[in-house]
């Protein structure tokens, strides 16, 4: 109970002084606009509230902004981006959209929300900063793609344990309703599920920042990056001029896709190195090699 107190019920009515937040803050008029909106919401609300509240709104602002523009592809599918599909989700048994974003608001609202109330206790535990300075942008960056390396790791083992008999009959197979795989569809998913691979995502930010001090924003930046990730891969269009195509160990939508299309295998998140090591890439591999030869093939035959 008293650490419900501490970590919870305190600081969630807690008088804050606002003080060293204008303090912090400086002259107001050289705030940039990322740092006035900031600026804002830390006079509304104090750290408890903008490490749960107020970061499960931006959360729900983010998914609804990043998936929009796909879902107006899959509606209006151009002809000149439509021809990138990988696979027609009208011939495939899938749910709706509007029981995909039932299933969202209810994982956001009714999980991650109250979820929060637990992480925040485990943020301040690191030490982790609401006022200015924010870190620099390259040092939140740099960060970022460790976050991406420790979450990838755990992402990769626990999303190979939800395809095991007994995980995935009771909790993945609901993520696996989308066969042909849409962006917007990137976290429709059991709650155990969210709760669980949510984990890894969370990791990055607390253990390096344990050791060398956290902000709030840079959790916020690492999310958006995740987010935009997480919605690229499970988009289900393989375009030429993806980043995929530029770093060969980024997975890619490509990558994913085949995950979704075969119900085993290409386990990571991210990055393709945990599959390769563990060989659990190879009907993935096997299948583009095959497609290549028969590229080949057909050139082959219309030169002759």
């Amino acid at each position: 109970m008293d650490f419900l107190n501490r970590t919870i019920i305190t600081p969630m009515f807690a008088m804050e002084n606002k003080t060293n937040l204008l303090l912090s803050a400086g002259n107001i008029s050289q705030l940039d606009i990322v740092q006035y909106l900031w600026f804002q919401l830390r006079l509304q609300f104090n750290p408890f509230w903008m490490a749960t509240a107020v970061t499960t709104g931006y959360l729900i602002f983010l998914y609804t902004v990043l998936s929009l523009p796909w879902q107006i592809i899959y509606w209006l599918k151009p002809g000149f981006l439509w021809k990138y599909k990988m696979q027609d989700a009208k011939k495939k048994k899938q749910p709706t959209d509007w029981q995909c974003v039932k299933a969202l608001l209810f994982n956001h609202v009714c999980v991650l929300f109250p979820l929060s109330f637990f992480n925040y206790g485990l943020l301040e535990g690191a030490g982790t900063q609401f006022d200015f300075p924010f870190p620099s942008w390259t040092s939140m960056l740099v960060r970022t793609f460790f976050y991406f390396v420790i979450e990838d790791a755990f992402f990769y083992f626990g999303h190979r344990w939800l395809h095991t008999e007994w995980a995935y009959t009771h909790i993945h197979a609901l993520h696996h309703k989308y066969e042909a795989p849409i962006a917007m569809a990137s976290s429709f998913a059991h709650p155990a599920e969210m709760i669980m691979l949510g984990i890894g995502s969370f990791l990055g930010p607390f253990i390096i920042g344990s050791f060398y001090g956290a902000h709030l924003f840079d959790w916020w930046v690492w999310m958006t990056i995740r987010q935009i990730e997480a919605l690229d891969v499970h988009s289900g269009f393989d375009f030429p001029w993806h980043l995929s195509k530029l770093v060969p160990f980024y997975c890619g939508p490509h990558h994913h896709d085949h995950h979704h299309k075969t119900y085993s295998g290409n386990y990571s998140s991210t990055f393709t190195w945990m599959d390769r090591l563990c060989d659990t890439d190879r009907s993935y591999r096997n299948y583009y090699e095959r497609k290549a030869k028969k590229a080949a093939a057909a050139v082959a035959g219309k030169t002759e």
